[in-house]
């Protein structure tokens, strides 16, 4: 590989979380899957700021909000990182709040392995509300 490939495979390591190659490949496969929606709607959350249009950005949706008095940014994405241990992110969907200062809450989680961002089976995750979410693509 040329240096900047192997800089952007770095980088995508670090951005995704992925411990491996072979995790690296499967970002770029969600990266760079034309299928992939451009954009989803959450709808019916408990935590009502959690609902609304999300856009695609690289291998998340992403939308700006409120969340508890800051400007917020929520994310669907699926989580590339091998867990260990019942509760910790391995592998699954989760809907959560990124803020400014590293401070991360999780509202739901999927347990759906599908590179698509899954319609149903949300639930309540840590942080999170009931009801659980529904998610529709945007054509």
């Amino acid at each position: 590989l040329s240096g900047e490939e192997n800089e952007i495979r770095n980088d995508s390591k670090k951005r995704s979380g992925a411990s491996s190659d072979s995790e690296v490949n499967a970002s770029k496969k969600v990266r760079s899957n034309s299928n992939l929606p451009w954009k989803i709607t959450v709808q019916g959350c408990g935590v009502a700021q959690v609902n609304g249009n999300y856009k695609r950005d690289g291998n998340c949706y992403r939308k700006q909000g409120q969340w508890k008095g800051e400007n917020a940014q929520f994310v669907v994405y699926y989580n590339l990182r091998s867990g260990r241990g019942e509760d910790r992110c391995s592998r699954h969907w989760y809907i959560g709040f990124r803020g400014k200062q590293c401070n991360h809450e999780y509202f739901y989680r999927n347990l759906n392995t599908s590179f698509l961002p899954p319609s149903d089976g949300w639930v309540v995750y840590l942080d999170g509300v009931e009801p659980a979410p529904v998610i529709t693509v945007d054509s």
